[in-house]
């Protein structure tokens, strides 16, 4: 898709069935996007850039068996913060323990994923912008223009993975330590704070380490 102008109460679809790159849109009114039912399954990381792109002037929908659904009732991204406790997983057999905790890997990975799209989409949309100025000074505001939205959405990045993945990871993983004999070494630590998307990746791959050694639960004779 071009440059070019988005009408008002238009409707942009994604069936996550070809490459989509969007440069520079702009909108004439309110609109609505809508993600089809296997385009996140097919083109995640497409998915996850177009979504960035639109949800800031348009409503998001996801395609679903029931119909159209916003986002914010089935993604697998952040959701509200959470206290949890070690005590909140002690009570769960190794198979339930094991499956909260690839979930929580699961949503962690889309959700570094969706971020890396959107800087990806931003940086591309800074330089096609840069190309069409006529004077060193309108790039130059352009340029910061970008990276100040960068700033704020690495801010916000932060911000999610402290307050929704960290209390959930640390639980799990004090949980899953206490039932394994012998623990591989993990590299990192959930809890330290203002983590990269490149470290949050390493965290979670650590997280996946420590599932894969729970036993299987035992299964008693009838």
């Amino acid at each position: 898709m071009a440059a070019g102008t988005i009408p008002a109460n238009g409707t942009i679809n994604f069936a996550g069935e070809g490459e989509v790159r969007v440069v520079s849109p702009k909108f004439a009114g309110s609109c609505s996007f809508v993600l089809g039912k296997a385009a996140e399954t097919r083109m995640p990381d497409t998915a996850a850039r177009l979504r960035g792109v639109f949800e800031r002037s348009c409503a998001v929908y996801r395609e679903t068996k029931d119909g159209r659904v916003k986002p914010s009732t089935a993604t697998t991204g952040p959701t509200a913060p959470i206290s949890h406790s070690a005590n909140d997983y002690g009570s769960l057999c190794n198979g339930a323990l094991k499956t909260k905790a690839l979930e929580l890997v699961a949503q962690l990975r889309n959700f570094v994923t969706a971020n890396r799209a959107i800087d990806d989409q931003e940086s591309d949309e800074d330089w096609a912008a840069e190309e069409h100025v006529s004077t060193h000074q309108e790039a130059n505001v352009l340029h910061l223009k970008y990276e100040l939205l960068s700033k704020d959405r690495n801010d916000q990045f932060v911000s999610d993975y402290e307050s929704v993945f960290v209390p959930r990871a640390d639980a799990l993983k004090h949980e899953m330590i206490t039932r394994i004999p012998t623990v591989v070494k993990t590299g990192s630590d959930a809890g330290q704070k203002g983590w990269t998307p490149g470290k949050c990746m390493t965290w979670a791959n650590d997280l996946e380490k420590l599932a894969a050694q729970l036993a299987a639960d035992k299964v008693r004779p009838s």
